[in-house]
């Protein structure tokens, strides 16, 4: 496994917009190893998603959509 770093995402949801229906997680991102210096893609769909907030962090720290790391 050289190489490789176990990546863990926090997914953190700000719920904005008063609804009937909870948010919830239609689709959830998986935790993933990854070869260093390559990418990855992590999916994440939040169902109602009118309104809502939402960021990765990674170590306590936000992720930016272009970082490197």
């Amino acid at each position: 496994m050289s190489g490789l770093y176990f990546v863990f995402f926090v997914f953190v949801l700000a719920h904005v917009v008063y609804s009937n229906e909870e948010p919830y997680f239609s689709e959830s991102p998986k935790n993933v190893d990854v070869v260093q210096g390559e990418s990855v893609t992590l999916p994440c769909k939040v169902t109602p998603g009118i309104g809502m907030t939402y960021y990765w962090e990674l170590n306590g720290k936000w992720i930016w959509r272009f970082d490197t790391y």
